[in-house]
């Protein structure tokens, strides 16, 4: 396996894996209500505890790779010279840096059963390091903050999937009692502010990578644009979950086929989530001016 083959292989893995750790850690934490939060977290402890093992792993992981790219390969994944200087001299070094670090805090906080309040920090950070690298970097500061924001976001609301999930399989076993209520709610009010921002952040940078609407299409553009179509269709889910399905639950019409409903969309939703998080490890290995696609 190549470098580049296998960087792209942790960078999903490794993404995968920070942002369902930050979306369940906030919605644990802070949109749940005290006790139902508290039954959450500890249902939850043991993903997060071995979320943060493979998370800080995979990061480890990462740096000989990176190291081999700079140099001729793996046969200088171990350069004491090339690693110091792709720590030292480079954003993807300080990138690497803060995850490892920021790993290696949420590891301990999740094994010593510190809460979703404090873990949420470093799980946030490990994240949103990555905005340091990929294409973003070479536009400046101000795109790096708002990949940053677009991280954030998707964290919240892709990962804040998983305890949904969790929440709608329980509510089908029990009654619909007004704990998981407020929760969606919360959630769901949140998301008005989280899926437009993941929208505009993401299409924003996304054409400014490109340079505007592009004329000749890439490998690199086509994974844009389909990572957007995975986008809408997730915000269509999102809709039909929230304005169908939760109100009928507020209002106590067609409970037992809403949740059933719910719960199918909300898992969809989270395979989507799956899916653009590989087109993005793939495409941030890419360079978007070159590859093109065949015109015949």
């Amino acid at each position: 396996m190549t470098p580049d083959a296998f960087l792209i292989l942790c960078r999903a893995a490794r993404d995968s894996l920070a942002l369902f750790l930050t979306g369940s850690l906030l919605f644990a934490g802070w949109l749940a209500p005290r006790d139902l939060g508290i039954a959450l977290s500890a249902r939850l402890r043991k993903f997060w505890a071995w979320g943060s093992v493979f998370t800080t792993v995979i990061v480890i992981a990462t740096l000989p790779a990176e190291v081999s790219e700079v140099g001729d390969g793996w046969q200088d994944a171990f350069s004491p010279t090339l690693s110091k200087a792709v720590l030292v001299d480079t954003t993807i070094g300080q990138a690497w840096i803060i995850q490892a670090v920021a790993g290696v805090c949420l590891l301990l906080l999740t094994w010593r059963k510190c809460g979703a309040l404090l873990s949420v920090i470093p799980a946030c950070l490990l994240l949103t390091a990555t905005a340091l690298t990929g294409h973003v970097r070479m536009i400046g500061m101000g795109a790096m903050f708002f990949q940053a924001v677009h991280l954030l976001a998707g964290g919240f609301w892709c990962g804040g999937l998983i305890p949904v999930a969790m929440l709608v399989s329980d509510t089908r076993k029990k009654k619909w009692d007004l704990s998981m209520q407020m929760a969606l709610a919360r959630y769901s009010a949140a998301g008005h502010i989280a899926v437009p921002l993941v929208l505009l952040t993401g299409s924003g940078l996304g054409l400014n990578i490109l340079g505007g609407w592009p004329k000749h299409f890439t490998v690199y553009s086509t994974l844009l644009i389909l990572k957007l179509g995975l986008t809408s269709g997730m915000v269509c889910i999102a809709c039909v979950n929230r304005y169908v399905y939760v109100r009928n639950l507020r209002q106590k019409r067609n409970i037992t086929a809403s949740l059933k409903y719910l719960q199918r969309g909300t898992i969809a939703e989270i395979a989507f989530s799956a899916a653009i998080i590989a087109i993005v490890a793939v495409a941030g290995r890419m360079d978007p001016t070159t590859l093109s696609l065949p015109t015949n």
